[in-house]
């Protein structure tokens, strides 16, 4: 049966060649193309947000002989302000970290107040499932409200990930680069700004031209420094 179906696919793949045109072939080496230039685009362009997370559970591991949680709390924090919609999911935040003498703590991730003024997520109250996920959740609403109870103040961060935008800054979006007494740079991956890029080539990747019409800002991990133990 194997043998008469492998036969049979070879028949029409034949046929089905030899019955194109050049105009087809054509059509579809097109098609191929934009195909293979719109996805490395998308994953030059627009993946850093990806990688900086990436690059945090690579700095927890590959680092853990330099680590010193002694002065952190737990858990870890990990904050986000103007970015929050670009996290993931919390499968990219690893469940415990572990330093150079063994001393264990969680990592959660945080809200710092941003120009966003909705509603954002909040975590699922602790307990055994699946009750947790059967509770009326407190401090929400249908309107997209704005919760003070979600953010953090920023002394309580021991990481933040942030999209560097210098010519952007307000007051709530401050440039965490520029605060050099209080936070490090530990990974920056680019990102495409989309205000400052042609749209063509946002969405098409072409080599040389590329580069010339488009323009890119730091997605950055930082550290805090010195850690601020937190009871």
């Amino acid at each position: 049966m194997a043998a008469v179906s492998l036969d049979s696919a070879e028949r029409l793949a034949y046929r089905f060649v030899h019955s194109l045109s050049y105009l087809s072939w054509l059509v579809i080496l097109v098609f191929i193309t934009l195909s293979l230039s719109r996805t490395y685009a998308l994953h030059k362009n627009f993946s850093a947000h990806i990688e900086i997370y990436k690059s945090f559970n690579e700095h927890l591991l590959d680092h853990q002989q330099q680590l010193d949680f002694s002065k952190r709390g737990d858990p870890l924090s990990l904050c986000v302000g103007k970015e929050w919609y670009r996290y993931p999911s919390s499968f990219f935040l690893p469940q415990t970290a572990i330093d150079g003498r063994s001393r264990k703590r969680g990592v959660h991730l945080h809200f710092l107040k941003s120009e966003f003024s909705g509603l954002l997520p909040k975590y699922y109250p602790q307990g055994r499932l699946p009750f947790i996920t059967r509770r009326i959740p407190t401090e929400m609403n249908d309107l997209n409200q704005e919760e003070m109870s979600r953010y953090v103040p920023l002394d309580s961060c021991d990481y933040i990930v942030d999209l560097e935008t210098p010519d952007q800054t307000t007051s709530l979006e401050p440039n965490y680069g520029l605060m050099t007494d209080t936070f490090a740079r530990l990974h920056s991956h680019p990102f495409l700004v989309s205000s400052k890029s042609h749209w063509f080539y946002r969405a098409f990747f072409v080599p040389y031209l590329s580069a010339k019409h488009t323009s890119f800002a730091n997605y950055t991990l930082y550290q805090r420094i010195p850690p601020t133990l937190r009871i």
